[in-house]
């Protein structure tokens, strides 16, 4: 009976947790769900409580931009109905979850954590399927991260053209251009 009780607090759903979110009961027993410990939840796109936490932050974080963003358009960022539309609430039962239609966005990626999840979830099916194209077509697809010493005392403008400037003589000079020519194809640089 005492492992049956203990299986109903696997999860949210009544499955339980793989090991890897289970940790030992006080004085031993049965395993118990992690989480309130402060302990590794694993993959949380399977655990609706670890999700639904993440969501949840979200939102506080956006709370606190539009606090510090009086004026942006963070600050009306899912808050004020866009005119002449109705508010509804829609749901996706295939992710099992529901969000408002009808409500201005600021759309952006950089002050509004809502806002950049949502874009970069889009780029990031976009650049998958760019790539996935691309590899059927006999391509490879590489990855060059270039870096530069800065402190946060610098400049932003001036880092910027100085990086474009070592950018530009990189792909001008001779060995820079064999570099390029070994790649061959299309060459797509993304910043």
């Amino acid at each position: 009976m005492a492992q049956d009780t203990a299986k109903t607090q696997y999860s949210a759903t009544g499955d339980p947790c793989p090991p890897s979110r289970r940790e030992p009961a006080a004085g031993g027993g049965s395993p118990v769900a992690s989480g309130e410990s402060g302990a590794s939840l694993g993959i949380y796109g399977k655990y609706p409580a670890a999700s639904q936490d993440q969501r949840r932050e979200k939102y506080v974080l956006q709370n606190a931009a539009r606090k510090l963003r009086q004026g942006f358009p963070v600050t009306r960022c899912l808050r004020w109905a866009i005119p002449k539309q109705h508010v509804k609430i829609i749901h996706h039962p295939e992710f099992g979850k529901a969000g408002y239609a009808g409500l201005e966005t600021c759309g952006s990626v950089w002050e509004c954590p809502v806002c950049a999840s949502k874009i970069s979830e889009r780029r990031r099916v976009e650049v998958q399927t760019a790539m996935a194209m691309h590899k059927a077509k006999g391509g490879q697809v590489l990855l060059l991260t270039v870096t530069s010493p800065h402190q946060f005392t610098d400049s932003l403008p001036a880092t910027l053209l100085n990086q474009a400037k070592a950018w530009d003589g990189f792909r001008k000079n001779r060995p820079g251009r064999r570099f390029f020519e070994s790649l061959g194809g299309i060459l797509t640089f993304i910043f």
